[in-house]
């Protein structure tokens, strides 16, 4: 039998984004074209570089195409309270206004928030105050003859155990989260049996 079970670390107190790890270095990055250049790669993304000069290296970059997008598969669903976008600084910061992201566990995910406008190298934040839960981070740009360059894409958020075999052990990590309850339920009716609960950490002083 497999249960899917959401382990949540309750905080004390709120903390921000960089309280947590960035998720998205672990993943693999993608995206819908490659501009003809060196420094386009989707992997760009998602490198740790916040520099926002395109020709320094650490930027994406589609063709100029219809309905351009990026995605990060993070390689095991977490639930994601924010993603950063740091916009290109060197030019056309206008490129990235209307991008929406998207967050699931499909290639066909809804939007949870957008970017009305962006300045130049400017690092957009957007927190989730409801439970926004996958595995791909999408940034896709809806319309005609656009291109798609960003600069970074940060994802931080909190791992969850969506299968766990009879007899088996599950096991993530939060993250660098503090706090002092742990709760673990599952989300709809059901019998929730637990054989050892192992919470590894230090003490805040």
């Amino acid at each position: 039998m497999k249960l899917s079970v959401l382990v949540l670390l309750l905080l004390l107190e709120t903390r921000s984004a960089y309280t947590y790890e960035n998720v998205a270095l672990r993943g693999k990055a993608t995206q819908s074209d490659r501009y003809e250049h060196v420094f386009s790669a989707a992997y760009n993304a998602i490198d740790g570089n916040r520099d926002a000069n395109y020709h320094a290296g650490s930027c994406t970059h589609t063709d100029e195409m219809t309905n351009p997008w990026w995605r990060v598969d993070l390689l095991e669903s977490y639930i994601v309270t924010s993603v950063i976008i740091t916009n290109r600084g060197d030019c056309c910061a206008e490129r990235l206004n209307g991008a929406q992201i998207h967050i699931g566990n499909s290639m066909n995910n809804p939007v949870v928030g957008t970017i009305p406008s962006a300045g130049l190298g400017e690092s957009v934040t957007l927190t989730f105050t409801e439970n926004v839960e996958g595995r791909y981070v999408i940034v896709a740009l809806p319309g005609p003859k656009k291109y798609l360059t960003l600069c970074e894409v940060e994802v931080y958020g909190c791992a969850v155990i969506t299968s766990i075999p009879s007899g088996g052990v599950g096991e993530f990590q939060c993250n660098g989260t503090d706090g002092r309850y742990i709760n673990i339920f599952i989300p709809r009716q059901e019998y929730l049996t637990l054989c050892e609960v192992e919470v590894y950490g230090s003490p805040l002083y």
